[in-house]
């Protein structure tokens, strides 16, 4: 599920995968270029959830930049995927 925060930042809620743990990334508008996601979920989550979330606030757009905010894979596990 996708849900604006404020303009232009929009929060993918979702669990850590195989757990009932709650896990929410954020979406960032690159006003104008690419967007900026802060954690990439676990491996799979990017393709599964960021590209679709995107098709909502802006379709055809894509993530440029992936931040991590901290070291636990549910934080850092989709990061390959943006490449």
């Amino acid at each position: 599920m996708t849900s604006p925060v404020v303009g232009g930042v929009y929060r993918i809620d979702t669990w850590v995968s195989g757990t009932l743990m709650p896990l929410a990334l954020y979406l960032i508008d690159g006003e104008g270029s690419d967007w900026l996601l802060t954690d990439t979920g676990c491996r799979g989550q990017v393709a599964s959830l960021v590209i679709p979330a995107l098709a909502g606030p802006a379709p055809g757009s894509r993530v440029g930049t992936g931040a991590v905010c901290h070291a636990h894979a549910h934080h850092f596990g989709g990061h390959a995927e943006l490449l």
